[in-house]
């Protein structure tokens, strides 16, 4: 019996074998290139933030230890409640890192008096910083001043006057006000590129 050859086989021998795989293993390998470029380019892409947080927060509130409170206080202008005896409070980051500070107001119970007929004057470092109603600041969350990348060992001096609005008129009585200040803070994030 005759072996019968196929011819396109015959055709490639030892020389055209080599062309067609490497040919072969040329666009096998452009395509590869080609995908992980479209990846990498086109598909990839990282956009988190790189953050790095570091040692313990710790933030100091001395205060004089009179607490905020108003009972039965006759309405005045704002030149005369400004002048009204202060609560005085110091923050300070005492955390080896920078942290970002905010000072807040806390009503406490049993508070009858309106928040709108309230109000309110902060000095930081001596220097006033908001003169409004306490009603106001429910839209900030009773966030009184805010404190961004504090650093440690650099105390902030507070003073805070509160006083009855000159235009509030309600005759019934026992009407009081009681607040707390409290200060929070969260690590500054520092994004690297």
């Amino acid at each position: 019996m005759k072996k019968i050859e196929y011819e396109p086989i015959k055709k490639l021998n030892d020389n055209n074998k080599k062309k067609v795989l490497f040919l072969a293993l040329t666009i096998i390998m452009c395509l590869g290139i080609s995908m992980a470029t479209i990846y990498f380019v086109y598909g990839y892409n990282d956009d988190r933030d790189n953050t790095i947080n570091s040692g313990q927060i710790d933030i100091s509130l001395k205060d004089d230890g009179k607490g905020i409170t108003l009972n039965n206080t006759v309405p005045m202008t704002d030149d005369m409640g400004v002048k009204n005896e202060a609560y005085n409070f110091t923050i300070e980051n005492v955390s080896p890192v920078p942290i970002n500070a905010k000072i807040e107001l806390e009503i406490q119970e049993p508070t009858t008096m309106p928040l709108e007929s309230l109000k309110y004057a902060l000095y930081v470092d001596d220097v006033l910083y908001e003169k409004n109603t306490v009603d106001t600041l429910a839209d900030k969350n009773y966030s009184l001043y805010e404190i961004p990348y504090f650093r440690a060992n650099n105390p902030v001096n507070c003073k805070l006057v509160f006083w009855v609005d000159y235009d509030y008129s309600d005759n019934s009585g026992n009407k009081t006000f009681n607040a707390k200040v409290k200060a929070t803070g969260e690590s500054v994030n520092v994004i690297v590129d």
